[in-house]
Parts: C-alpha cells; sequence; structure tokens
C-alpha cells in the first residue's frame, strides 16, 4: 500500500506427536494479529523492527490455547506489514518464526525453517 507493504504469510503448526498439543493463541497469532515479536525478519541481512504490540499478559486461562490433535495442523493468515518496520525499497527478505509457548503445559520454544525471497 501507500505507506507499508502488505506481506501476507501462512504460518502453519503441525502435531507430529501422539497427544494433543496445548499451543498458546497469542504466540498462534489468533485471528490473524501480532501480540508479540514472534517473527525474525530480515531485509538484505538487516534485522527489521518490530513495531508492533509486545502483549505482557497474565495466564490466558483455559480458553487461551488452541488444542492441536495428533496428526492435525492449525494455520493461520498473517499480515506482518502491519507490525514490522519493511523498507519501501525492497530488497532480499528472509523470516522465520521464532517464539516460546507461553503458558502451555507443552511449553516449547517454536521455530520454523527460514523462508527466503526478493521483495
Amino acid at each position: 500500500t501507500q505507506d507499508r507493504w502488505r506481506l501476507a504469510v501462512t504460518v502453519s503448526f503441525t502435531n507430529h506427536g501422539d497427544a494433543t498439543f496445548e499451543l498458546d493463541k497469542a504466540t498462534a497469532c489468533e485471528g490473524g494479529e501480532l501480540r508479540n515479536n514472534v517473527f525474525e525478519v530480515l531485509v538484505d541481512g538487516a534485522e527489521v523492527p518490530y513495531l508492533g504490540i509486545m502483549a505482557k499478559r497474565a495466564h490466558p486461562g483455559p480458553d487461551g490455547f488452541f488444542r492441536i490433535a495428533a496428526g492435525a495442523t492449525h494455520r493461520v493468515a498473517v499480515d506482518l506489514g502491519t507490525a514490522y518496520a519493511l523498507p519501501r525499497h525492497g530488497g532480499r527478505l528472509s523470516l522465520r518464526f521464532d517464539h516460546y509457548n507461553h503458558f502451555s503445559r507443552d511449553a516449547v520454544q517454536l521455530t520454523s525453517d527460514v523462508v527466503a525471497q526478493r521483495l
């Protein structure tokens, strides 16, 4: 758009285990909204600043989690342009999801492969 890049990505969380996995909704970008700096975004090797919300929160309670059955996948579309200061000139973009699954009984670091593309 005129004021910012629109950079739509789809984030997928697949449960490869044999039990239901509990995924913190804020970490999983519920509703396509970023509530924390959950991506590492680089353009031409330089880190792109995160300008979005940094939510400090208490335990979300039982409704604050997605429950992903064994073998199932949870997907969400996110526009990174709403929260990352992507440069107008474009460049070589690389990004990955990297965040801790807060408050969950399945509290683990969630890290994706790096995705790279020219803007």
